[in-house]
């Protein structure tokens, strides 16, 4: 049975008096939240295996898993190339979610930006000062993805600072 299909169940339930509006509201929002979470179970399973736990319910999911796209961009620091890989993985195995599609346009912008920056600066090194841009590039590749996380943890989409919007979020 469809979850569409639950739901006129539940409505025809309420309807003829069996349930209160409360108690429909609170059913169909339970239904709703379960969507989806099926695929997730080893990625929760995943963050409880590592001591991080995954969240009781749909919405704290969900912002772990915002909070862990914005902190995979940190990858870079351990291999080369992860930190732009993991988080389009990461977007694109969800991006079904609209609040999980936001953070991932935003991750994917902000990428796109720190890449230009850094291949610009390298340009004009071997003219001008470009290292200056590079340091600074580096600096916001790491500072931005940790303050950005701490929000998505919170539940809110934050976007990158200084950062061209390549994809509308």
């Amino acid at each position: 049975m469809s979850i569409a299909e639950e739901i006129k169940k539940l409505d025809q339930l309420r309807q003829s008096g069996i349930l209160s509006d409360d108690e429909f509201r609170k059913t169909k929002i339970r239904l709703l939240n379960s969507v989806g979470t099926a695929s997730n179970d080893s990625f929760d399973k995943l963050l409880t295996s590592v001591g991080l736990g995954s969240g009781t319910n749909a919405d704290e999911r969900r912002q772990n898993y915002a909070m862990w796209l914005h902190l995979s961009m940190l990858a870079n620091m351990a291999a080369l190339g992860a930190g732009y890989v993991i988080p389009i993985v990461m977007w694109q195995t969800r991006k079904d979610d609209p609040i999980i599609d936001q953070h991932g346009r935003n991750a994917i912008n902000f990428l796109i930006c720190q890449l230009i920056l850094i291949v610009v600066g390298g340009i004009m090194t071997a003219l001008t000062y470009g290292y200056f841009m590079i340091l600074g590039a580096i600096f916001m590749s790491i500072v931005c993805p940790i303050l950005v996380g701490l929000k998505a943890k919170q539940g809110i989409v934050e976007k990158y600072p200084l950062t061209y919007p390549f994809f509308k979020t």
